[in-house]
């Protein structure tokens, strides 16, 4: 077991929706920041999109990650198949063993939508992890 941090854990300087800091902590940062304090993974979350980042960018945190020997997992809000697709793409890219997703409530029609990927996540090795 290793100890990590997550983008939340400095929210503040990361931000959220709703607020963000004139200068927010970006996803380099964070990997250094994670570093100084000898912490060896880092789960970024919903607060830095990773589905709006180009492989270019991918590829330089993996490289940030590798270099600092970081283990990294994504998180992600909602449970909608085409995001949920989006993400195990993103972590299989970066080697993420599970995704973290956030949602209202666990109901017939959220199961549904998980039972659409679930085959995917697990022919992968990908875990799901939810909070509701």
């Amino acid at each position: 077991m290793n100890l990590g941090v997550s983008s939340y854990t400095w929210v503040w300087a990361v931000g959220i929706k709703g607020y963000m800091p004139e200068n927010p902590l970006d996803i380099i940062n964070l990997l250094e920041k994670a570093n100084s304090v000898g912490v060896k993974v880092v789960q970024i979350a919903d607060n830095i999109p990773l589905n709006k980042m180009s492989d270019v960018e991918l590829n330089k945190i993996i490289t940030i990650a590798k270099e600092y020997s970081i283990k990294l997992e994504v998180g992600m809000l909602g449970i909608e198949p085409d995001n949920l697709y989006q993400y195990l793409q993103i972590a299989k890219k970066l080697k993420s063993s599970l995704v973290r997703t956030i949602f209202q409530s666990l109901n017939n029609k959220a199961v549904s939508l998980i039972k659409k990927v679930l085959p995917q996540y697990e022919e992968a090795n990908i875990y799901w992890n939810r909070k509701s």
